[in-house]
């Protein structure tokens, strides 16, 4: 990732991510996911599931797993633990397998979350959670628990074990891994847990976006970003050349805009305000239209303002013009090298610059499951494109819709 003073930090990226009985989908595998992953498809075919089962991943290790679940405020998840789609018992997995730091390796995490032992008990027991070096389809377990017993291995090292410690958390309703990556004595579990609460799913709220109380440390953009006048005036004040790069980007998009700027009102407010070529003083981005503002969020996210590792974006067409998602799904692809993406659209326009091996379509079977395929995968597809054809124009010919199954698909 590159941060606001130009430096690059390495972060550790997604390469499958597997979802087993989660909502809408029986059995979903995603392999070789690339920097920048595009999920298209209908209304309730499953693209916000997966960017959901993520952030769901993310606030079981940051809030821990009952907070996780009751801040969706649903009980589609645990009803689906209980009885299933298909009416049995199915514990829902969620499995990532990514390049790790440590060694430059490759691990896999495995949760997978049944219903509790008391059958009124509304909780979800984590039934097993492992962490496992992967190398040359050996396997080597750094954490393993089962119903909150287990172990971990002293090991920095793969593949030389050293002696297991026995481990048993206070209830099975708590991960193990982020409570022991506190102890800090394993450097690939710390790793994880660092690794995975950096994840950030921004949900732009426009008035919150141009006034803010001066922050010390906002160099990082807020989910609903409430803090974007803090982080441009940190970058306008540390990297001026990103501010003008910024600046200039945007002004490529929007006619008679002139660029941005941020004013301090007696060191403790700061106005973000639009200079235009038609008025002789600044306008209060107050009175800037949604889709200028989500522009200028998504452009300094995407220059180093977030501290994220993965970003999960729904829809970033959202009041944007459709002459501009072309240019700005380039820019999601050029960030893509400094922070890994997920990002579900509707908008064919935003496919036209992305490599077929970037986008998956989303489908619901006969049977109500989804499953995802590659756009390169879908028959035609290769060839449509090498001779000329665009990736929007395949998907609003409906080329990219892959033929109907009726069962389960991995």
């Amino acid at each position: 990732m590159t941060s606001q003073n130009g430096a690059t930090r390495p972060i550790p990226r997604i390469e499958s991510l597997r979802l087993k009985n989660f909502k809408v989908f029986h059995d979903l595998h995603l392999e070789h996911l690339t920097p920048l992953t595009v999920f298209i498809g209908p209304n309730a075919s499953g693209k916000s599931t997966i960017l959901e089962a993520l952030a769901f991943l993310a606030d079981a290790f940051t809030d821990g797993l009952e907070r996780a679940i009751d801040a969706r405020h649903e009980l589609s998840l645990l009803q689906s633990l209980r009885v299933g789609r298909l009416g049995r018992h199915s514990p829902v997995t969620i499995e990532i397998t990514y390049q790790a730091l440590t060694q430059a390796s490759t691990m896999r995490y495995r949760v997978v979350l049944g219903a509790g032992s008391d059958s009124e008990d509304p909780r979800a027991s984590v039934v097993h959670e492992s962490l496992s070096w992967i190398q040359d389809e050996r396997k080597f377990d750094v954490l393993k628990f089962e119903h909150g017993h287990g172990f971990t291995d002293g090991s920095d090292l793969m593949p030389e074990p050293s002696p297991r410690h026995i481990r048993h958390l206070s209830s099975p309703y708590l991960l193990g891994a982020p409570a022991l990556a506190d102890l800090g004595e394993h450097p690939a579990i710390t790793e994880l847990s660092r690794f995975i609460t950096s994840w950030r799913f921004p949900h732009l709220q426009i008035s919150n976006m141009t006034r803010s109380v001066i922050e010390a440390q906002s160099t990082s953009l807020a989910d609903d970003g409430r803090n974007l006048p803090n982080v441009l005036y940190r970058i306008q004040r540390e990297t001026p050349d990103t501010f003008t790069r910024i600046n200039r980007e945007i002004t490529k998009h929007i006619s008679n805009l002139e660029g941005f700027d941020v004013l301090n009102v007696e060191n403790e407010v700061l106005l973000l305000s639009q200079n235009e070529h038609t008025f002789k003083h600044p306008i209060f981005s107050f009175l800037s239209s949604e889709g200028t503002l989500r522009l200028l969020a998504y452009l300094v996210l995407l220059e180093g303002g977030t501290d994220a590792s993965v970003l999960g974006i729904e829809e970033p067409e959202t009041a944007v013009h459709p002459a501009i998602l072309h240019q700005l799904s380039e820019r999601f692809m050029l960030a893509a090298d400094q922070v890994q993406m997920f990002v579900t659209t509707h908008a064919p326009r935003f496919l036209d610059a992305l490599p077929a091996d970037t986008v998956y379509s989303l489908t619901r079977d006969d049977d109500g499951y989804a499953r995802a395929t590659r756009a390169i995968d879908v028959p035609g597809i290769p060839e449509y494109l090498e001779a000329g054809g665009m990736l929007g124009d395949a998907w609003e010919q409906r080329m990219l819709e892959p033929p109907s199954r009726g069962g389960h698909v991995s």
